[in-house]
């Protein structure tokens, strides 16, 4: 979660950067006319704009680290289009990498994580599937819990739920954030006060303030689910 707004608040300083060195005669027209174009493609060719920014997502999901890509897809495919995209984007890519993980590489990240998935299993034993739903809602490093849990005998259908329903909070405020953040178009015309705007401090505060309240919450529904049991 913490990398996600220090790659939001680069992102919107990247952003400013944009603006001050506009002023100092580096030329942000060619880059306002090339976003343009994209966004004109994008409102033109809408379904194929989607599928292709999917396809890109899901790819770059693959890869660990990449940390910002939801704030990204949102900024240019808008809030609703951003949220679709990143959901189920995340949900796919981490399908892929647990049956990897389960018909691939079982022996190879069975040893390499032994210790880890060891907990891992004991924590599925006690908790079942709401074990990876508090661990998706809580941000744990994302392609190494995707391998981990191909290990374990989760089975895919509790693998699925439990990603795509905890990943959508979180994805819910990094995806209004991107929404949030202007346009180069924008910038140039109203200046650095709309890097500043009302929705992206909204954002920016819900970033801060959503991994403690999160944190809280799951715990009260781990010990819940655990007196029910």
């Amino acid at each position: 979660m913490s990398r996600r707004i220090l790659f939001f608040a680069l992102f919107v300083g990247g952003l400013a950067t944009l603006y001050v060195a506009a002023r100092e005669n580096v030329s942000l027209a060619t880059l306002t006319a090339k976003e343009a174009a994209l966004r004109s493609a994008l409102g033109e060719y809408p379904v194929r704009g989607f599928a292709i920014g999917f396809a890109v997502y899901v790819g770059v999901s693959l890869v660990p680290g990449t940390t910002g890509k939801a704030i990204v897809a949102a900024w240019l495919f808008g809030f609703w289009a951003g949220l679709l995209m990143v959901n189920i984007g995340l949900t796919v890519a981490a399908i892929g990498s647990f049956s990897a993980s389960r018909y691939l590489f079982h022996d190879l990240v069975a040893s390499h994580w032994e210790r880890r998935l060891t907990r891992v299993n004991h924590a599925l034993a006690r908790d079942g599937p709401s074990y990876l739903f508090a661990a998706r809602v809580l941000h744990v490093p994302f392609c190494v819990t995707n391998y981990v849990m191909g290990a374990t005998p989760i089975r895919l259908r509790g693998f699925w739920w439990s990603t795509q329903l905890g990943i959508l909070p979180g994805n819910v405020i990094f995806v209004y954030a991107g929404s949030q953040a202007p346009t180069l178009e924008t910038i140039a015309e109203e200046g650095f006060s709309s890097i500043l705007s009302p929705g992206l401090i909204i954002a920016f505060i819900a970033m801060s303030v959503f991994p403690l309240l999160v944190r809280a919450l799951v715990h009260r529904v781990l010990r819940w689910h655990r007196h029910r049991r």
